[in-house]
Formats: C-alpha cells, structure tokens, sequence
C-alpha cells in the first residue's frame, strides 16, 4: 500500500513541477523563465521525480523500496512550501538593494571581471598550484586530506568568484571573445580538478541568466541548451569514474571507458536518493531529532578554527551516517532531509517557506531594478545557488556556498569601486 501511495506522490510532484515549467514558458513574459523558482522546480524533478522511475532501490546492500513513503511526502510537502514562501509571504515587496545593485556597472565591466578572477587566482594558486589541463595520471595523483584544510579552506574557496567573472564578459561578448574563452577554460579546468561538480552547474546556470536577463528579448536557443545539457551529462559521468579530487581526471581511466559508461547515467543522483530515503524512514522511525544542531554548526562554520577551536564539526552528519547506514558508506542527502532531521514535518515546511520567501525576495530585486547589472548578477549568482539549495541537505555548506558565491563577489566589487575612486581622488 505504501508504494502505491509513493508512487502517486511522485507523480502528484511530477505534474506541479511539470504544470509550472509549461505555464511559466508560455507566459509572454520570457524573463519569468528565469526565475530562481524554474531552477527550484527543475532540481526538484531531477532530484526528487526522476530517480522514482529510473534507479536502482539497492544501495549498499539495502531496499530502498520499501522504506520511501516518508522521503515522497516530504518532497512534495517541501516543494509547496516553497511555492508559498514564494507567492503568499509578502509576494510585491518592493526589495531595492542600492548598494548591490549600484555596484557593477557596464563601464567597469571588465576591469572588475579581471580583478575578480586575479584575485580568485592569487588566492587558490598558493594552496593548489595552477594547471591547464584537467588530465592527470596515476603517478600524478595527489591524495587530498579534505579534513585537515585549516586556513586553506577559505582561501581555495575563492576560485567561486570564476563564475562572476566569466557572466560579467558574458554580457559583452563580442568585444571580449578572447578574454571570455581563456578565463571559462581555466574556470572549467578548476572545477574539474577540484572535483566538485555542483560549482559546474552554478557556472552554467548563472551565466545563461545573466545572458538573457541581460538581454531579454532573445529568444532561448533550444539547440546550444541541449547541446550543452548532453555534454554535462557526458561530462558527469567521465567525472563519475575517473575524478580524483584535488588531482584531476585519470586519463587512462577515461580511455578504458566504454560507450555504455558514457551513456549510463551519473551515480550521484542514484545514491542521493536512495540515501535520502534511509535517512528519513530512520529518523521518522526512531524519532530522533537534531534540532538546532545544524543551524549552529552553519553559523559558526565562516568563522577559522583558530579563532574559535572549540567550533562544532559537524558531528551529526558521521553520527547519521553511522545511525542509518549501520556501517555501510553513506552520501549526500536533499534539503528537506536535514530540516525533517531537525523538526520533523514542521522543519520541512518552515524551510520551504523560508527558501521560497528567499528566493522572492531576489526576484523581486530584480523585477523592480531589472536595468541595474547587479540586480541581474545577484538574480543570475542565487539562481546557480539554488541548486545547490534543494540537492544538498547540510546547512553549513549551503551558506557557505551562498556566502562566496553569491555575497564575496559584491563585497569585493564594492571593495574595488571604492579603491578605484581613492585613486582617482
């Protein structure tokens, strides 16, 4: 009875998800697509939807099967309260961020990528070295301790200014092919070698809404989109196979792929779910709750350990791990997986209402001062964000991820305005 029930929440999800999409394509506004609410919808499906109909229920020797009744009713209970965060609290608030909004301009357009993307560079190269090439292989390959990074972390964590940098020549492309081309490979290579792909997705999904909210009265090019999904989707799962973080691509893994590899979906997806799933049955099962423990952990997460060495480290993620898993390697888990940990089913729906709430907030800055090239950056920078808001369900990396890829990039911008002018001056 449970997976009857299961199965006809997915599709429920699946049909408002779906309805949304086609309604919001239709509309004669075409900037709507561009809504931080589209890249909600769309991880959603992709995260929540499709796995029900396309992946394996075996993971690390469990069924998943079974236990999925309570993940399915938190998806679609996640997913409308952010529709009503979005829509019903304060909807036409007149959100005006002056001092965002006045920071980029199209004058200082490149001088600012540069310095951006210099920085980024200053910052990184120390700690990780420089390369061109995201090939490496076996003899090259460096075993990196993510555990012990100290002061490193916030350094490296700059390479995220890359994607501000390459939306900002983006916008005048013509005038800065070169320039746009030399900076988006080195971007590319970075992320490929730093192995995380979701900083991929943010570069990909920023720099097409910085493009057509730039220029709204372009059409959308289905072509180049789907030429572009079918590379990512290659991409992933090369990524699947042959990443080594901190080293880069084995190549003599990738030339021992097959054409089923390259074919065969992306792993990820499948163990986020699945782990997803477990988590939520064991949690719902057992009752246990986290309550303010990951709302602590992600505030004192910006803050270095050598300040404050006694900081949480995020104990309840291994604990879980152990509690579900009994042993076995966990994964990542969605969003609302953390907030049904923390509250149960009103931690689901206080933080769909807070996400949707958000991300009005940013749509509303934008509709209001949709000629200003920082509200448009601000808008492009959290649409990336979100999909790492819905398919990553630790809190402290989600404002962290927020934090450099969405607030750094104004705060230095700002910074450099006001050098330039004292130099002027």
């Amino acid at each position: 009875m449970d997976s009857i029930i299961g199965k006809v929440l997915v599709i429920l999800l699946g049909l408002i998800c779906f309805c949304y999409l086609v309604k919001t394509y239709l509309k004669g506004d075409k900037r709507l697509i561009w809504s931080p609410l589209t890249f909600l919808t769309l991880t959603f499906f992709y995260y929540c939807v499709l796995p029900e109909f396309n992946t394996s229920r075996e993971f690390e020797g469990f069924n998943t099967a079974s236990m999925s009744i309570q993940f399915h009713i938190g998806a679609l209970l996640s997913y409308l309260s952010i529709l009503g965060g979005y829509y019903l609290i304060n909807p036409y608030s007149a959100n005006n961020w002056k001092k965002w909004n006045s920071t980029f301009s199209v004058e200082k357009l490149n001088k600012i990528a540069i310095f951006l993307f210099i920085f980024a560079l200053a910052c990184y190269i120390p700690f990780r070295g420089f390369s061109l090439s995201a090939l490496t292989t076996s003899s090259q390959i460096n075993e990196f301790d993510w555990d012990n990074q100290k002061l490193n972390y916030y350094f490296v964590g700059m390479i995220s200014l890359f994607v501000v940098s390459c939306c900002l020549l983006l916008i005048n492309f013509k005038k800065n092919k070169l320039l746009f081309l030399i900076f988006l490979w080195i971007t590319l290579v970075t992320y490929i070698i730093s192995g995380f792909r979701y900083r991929i997705v943010i570069l990909i999904i920023s720099m097409f809404s910085t493009y057509y909210l730039y220029f709204p009265t372009k059409r959308i090019k289905i072509l180049p989109v789907l030429i572009i999904a079918a590379v990512c989707y290659i991409g992933f799962n090369v990524m699947d196979h042959a990443r080594y973080y901190g080293s880069g691509l084995r190549a003599d893994v990738i030339q021992s792929m097959t054409k089923n590899d390259l074919k065969r979906k992306a792993g990820e997806t499948e163990r986020v779910y699945n782990y997803s799933i477990m988590v939520m049955n064991r949690y719902d099962e057992t009752g246990k709750r986290l309550y303010f423990g990951p709302i602590v952990n992600a505030i004192c997460l910006p803050i270095p350990r050598v300040i404050f060495p006694w900081k949480p480290k995020a104990e309840y993620m291994y604990e879980t791990t152990e509690f579900v898993m009994r042993g076995q390697t966990g994964s990542a888990y969605v969003n609302f997986v953390e907030a049904f940990m923390s509250f149960g089913w009103l931690g689901v729906i206080l933080n769909g209402l807070f996400i949707g709430w958000l991300s009005r907030r940013f749509w509303n800055n934008y509709r209001n001062n949709s000629d200003s090239l920082g509200a448009i950056l601000a808008m492009a920078l959290f649409n990336g964000v979100t999909y790492v808001i819905v398919s990553r369900g630790y809190l402290a990396q989600e404002l962290n991820i927020f934090i450099y890829f969405v607030c750094i990039p104004f705060w230095l911008a700002m910074l450099f305005r006001k050098l330039s002018r004292n130099k002027i001056s």
